[in-house]
């Protein structure tokens, strides 16, 4: 009886222990195939909001309680398509200024430049990688003195 008590008991460590593991390969492959499974994610989209209901739903589960806080983002666009093109040669691209509010789609052809006098031209910036997540204060310079040379409008 005490081996059969000691086997039940094993069983039941082992199955918990495996339940819990929730850092294994297989586990963290499931939380991607999730996340993924929701569509876009971007800010404000029905998978923004199915992930962030997922990940409260796990925190609660887990004893933690959650509340949500609103979040109004001032300005936002979604760029489906976007490419540059020079020479003859196209590569893909987001545009780092707001489109025209009024139009859905525009086609904006100028000359590239990246040193000299840009004004009227499609200014190419480089900025560096800072490891961050947004722009930073160097980003931020560098956007301010690239507008202030006057490159071409957004359309």
């Amino acid at each position: 009886m005490r081996l059969i008590f000691i086997a039940t008991m094993a069983v039941l460590m082992v199955g918990q222990a495996a339940a819990k593991d929730v850092l294994s390969g297989a586990s963290l492959y499931a939380d991607v195939a999730r996340y993924e499974s929701f569509g876009l994610h971007r800010f404000g989209s029905p998978g923004d909001r199915a992930t962030a209901d997922w990940i409260a739903g796990e925190m609660k589960q887990a004893g933690f309680e959650v509340s949500f806080q609103p979040v109004v983002l001032g300005r936002q666009y979604v760029v489906e398509q976007a490419s540059a093109e020079a020479s003859g040669t196209s590569i893909e691209a987001t545009p780092f200024w707001w489109p025209p509010e009024d139009k859905a789609s525009f086609h904006l052809s100028a000359l590239l430049a990246r040193d000299g006098d840009v004004a009227g031209k499609i200014l190419w910036l480089e900025l560096p990688f800072d490891r961050g997540a947004y722009l930073g204060p160097a980003h931020r310079d560098a956007i301010a003195e690239a507008a202030a040379r006057k490159p071409a409008p957004s359309c």
